[in-house]
């Protein structure tokens, strides 16, 4: 009797360590890492001036970087996520630091991509991933994790004019900062 349980304990335990190894990263990972690949928010522009190019002014007050496409290790570093190809990767700077990273895929890759973040940081916690669908704005399916200091999200826009994958990264208290920085200068200005 005393053998049944040991065998019937020791399965359980391996049960509960196989389920806990194959577990997302936890969203520390996600306030750790602070970023994609090299780039990490915070970090200033100029370490990456190799590799991106300013492209615009944004509305929201950003500098947008883009990859410079002339350059092949630029290419090389951050042309593809494992297997999918990146369309369009943006730092978006404010006074010099990067503020939010911006990754653009093809549509076809949105369960690719929300599998894979799902696979290193677990459920979203902030916003479950939910598709709304209508005839005016087309459909779109957002998911976002929130760590202590770092935003991420996926957001899946399939309408015809516009079709597309946004991953972004961002810090949303030096968003918070910037915004009101702006809003600051901008009642000022009145």
């Amino acid at each position: 009797m005393l053998k049944i349980y040991t065998v019937f304990f020791i399965t359980v335990l391996l049960i509960c360590s196989i389920a806990l190894g194959v577990k997302g990263q936890d969203l520390n990972s996600l306030d750790q890492k602070r970023g994609f690949k090299d780039i990490q928010i915070g970090d200033s522009i100029q370490r990456y001036t190799p590799f991106f190019k300013y492209t615009e002014k944004a509305t929201d007050g950003y500098d947008i970087f883009s990859i410079r496409n002339e350059n092949p290790e630029a290419i090389r570093r951050y042309a593809q996520l494992g297997y999918i190809p990146i369309q369009q990767l943006n730092l978006l700077v404010y006074k010099s630091k990067i503020q939010e990273i911006r990754i653009f895929f093809a549509i076809e890759t949105y369960e690719d991509l929300k599998n894979i973040l799902m696979k290193a940081y677990g459920e979203p916690n902030d916003t479950p991933c939910e598709t709304i669908e209508s005839e005016e704005m087309g459909k779109r399916s957002d998911c976002r994790w929130k760590g202590q200091k770092i935003d991420l999200w996926l957001s899946g826009i399939d309408v015809p004019e516009k079709q597309k994958v946004v991953v972004g990264f961002s810090d949303f208290q030096m968003v918070m900062k910037m915004r009101k920085e702006l809003t600051a200068a901008a009642v000022k200005d009145l």
